[in-house]
């Protein structure tokens, strides 16, 4: 694809995920399924592990806490936890624009998006929606992963572990001097070139960028 096209998708996929955020009629945190007869019901809330995490839940209420491990503080502790809290407890609370509930894709992967072949710039199709949950907007809000570069060879950095990779260096011009990378291979005689994979990593990246702008 050429910059131009994947600038339009890069656009496409921020209108989708602005469609996608708009708030719904539904009252309660689930994911969406099919009862004994077909019909479209709200369920248990799964994650796309398929981990059942009960439900549905009401938003207003503390229903979703209660299936947290019963704590082992003492009222002593608990006393001198409340004092030393009780003054953050106004920045624990999400702004009311944060929390209506919203439809979430959870897969919005390029290979589930249908494109206009004639214009990148318009989306015409989505599908696997296998696992669409209801959710507050706040935790919806992640990039498409395909958006995301990872942290393998050769943008690894010292010291930090392996695995995405969401930020490089704003000022980064030049590979500098790529004699010194090391050589890779997939297999016993096909090598790969790093400098046009780190290339596409940095592409990525700025296109990221873009969608979070």
């Amino acid at each position: 694809m050429s910059e131009a096209q994947q600038l339009a998708v890069t656009k496409a996929l921020a209108v989708l995920q602005s469609t996608l955020s708009a708030p719904v009629l539904f009252d309660k945190i689930s994911s969406i399924t099919l009862d004994d007869k077909g019909g479209i019901i709200l369920g248990p809330l799964f994650t796309i592990a398929q981990k059942n995490l009960g439900g549905p839940y009401k938003l207003e209420t503390d229903e979703l806490f209660k299936t947290l491990p019963e704590s082992k503080c003492t009222p002593e502790n608990f006393s001198e936890l409340f004092q030393l809290l009780s003054s953050l407890i106004p920045h624990f609370i999400p702004p009311p624009s944060y929390v209506p509930l919203v439809l979430h894709h959870p897969n919005l992967a390029l290979r589930n998006i249908f494109f206009n072949p004639i214009d990148d710039s318009k989306i015409t199709g989505l599908i696997d929606w296998g696992g669409a949950q209801i959710l507050p907007l706040m935790v919806t809000a992640k990039f498409p992963d395909d958006l995301h570069s990872t942290g393998w060879d050769p943008c690894e950095k010292p010291g930090i572990p392996c695995g995405y990779w969401k930020a490089v260096p704003h000022d980064w011009t030049s590979f500098g001097d790529t004699s010194k990378w090391p050589s890779v291979f997939r297999g016993l005689n096909t090598q790969i070139d790093l400098t046009v994979r780190a290339s596409a990593m940095i592409k990525r990246y700025y296109l990221h960028c873009y969608e979070l702008g």
